[in-house]
C-alpha cells in the first residue's frame, strides 16, 4: 500500500477526500485538557481581581475622556472651517 502523501491528491490536483485524515500533531488527552482549563480559569480569576484590574478600569476611563476631548477638538476644527 502507498503512503498517504503519494495519493493525497488526484491527478487533477484536487485533494482525495476518500482517505482518512491524519492529525498533524498528537491530540491532548482529557486529563491534559482539564488541567489546562483549571490553569486558565485560575489565571483569569487572578487577572480580573488583581491590582491591574482596577488600573485597567482607570485606564479605560482616562481613554474615554481623551476620546471625548479629541472628538470635541475635531468638531471645533470642522465647525471653524465651514
Amino acid at each position: 500500500m502507498e503512503p498517504a502523501a503519494d495519493y493525497a491528491s488526484q491527478p487533477d490536483g484536487y485533494p482525495n477526500l476518500n482517505i482518512p485524515a491524519v492529525a498533524a500533531a498528537p491530540q491532548i488527552t482529557d486529563a491534559e485538557r482539564e488541567e489546562l482549563v483549571r490553569e486558565l480559569g485560575s489565571a483569569r480569576l487572578r487577572a480580573s481581581t488583581g491590582p491591574s484590574a482596577t488600573q485597567s478600569a482607570e485606564e479605560r476611563e482616562r481613554l474615554r475622556r481623551l476620546a471625548e476631548s479629541h472628538a470635541r477638538e475635531r468638531l471645533d476644527v470642522i465647525d471653524a472651517s465651514e
